[in-house]
């Protein structure tokens, strides 16, 4: 079975420039102080962090992270109207979008690989921080009862 977890280059760097991307443990519901940009990097390198852990913990699952491109969708409905037109004139539609999500899905992929559409790229640094993730994880676990892995 493939898992495709779809992804963002946006994990690398906030999308308003700045700073690199971690996670704060003591605000992952961003209660305290919301940054739509830096809550976007960070949603998107938790994701990595637990694609990453699912595929230690569940090798009989092949499991990849994928960013799909630039693809015009409604999640910028958050973000300030010009940024959102200019990145909707850049974008890819939809069905070009779902392209790489579903090729990756059914076809032969290195698992445990992060992909650039239909390449296998390195994730950030920080994407492969196996304490974090595992703190991730078992945060998680605590939020939402046991993963039955």
């Amino acid at each position: 079975m493939h898992v495709v977890n779809v992804n963002s280059e946006g994990h690398r760097a906030p999308m308003r420039g700045g700073d690199r991307v971690v996670l704060d443990f003591d605000n992952l519901q961003s209660e305290r102080g919301y940054d739509p940009f830096m809550v976007y990097s960070r949603t998107k390198l938790a994701n990595l962090l637990f694609t990453y852990q699912l595929h230690e913990r569940c090798p009989e699952l092949t499991v990849v992270a994928l960013h799909p491109g630039f693809v015009r969708t409604r999640l910028g409905r958050e973000f300030p109207t010009v940024q959102v037109r200019l990145v909707h004139a850049l974008a890819l539609s939809a069905r070009r979008g779902a392209e790489p999500v579903v090729r990756l899905a059914i076809g032969s992929v290195q698992a445990g690989a992060y992909y650039n559409r239909f390449t296998p790229v390195a994730s950030s640094h920080d994407s492969y921080d196996v304490p974090a993730a595992q703190r991730l994880w078992s945060v998680t676990e605590q939020m939402r009862g046991p993963f039955a892995v």
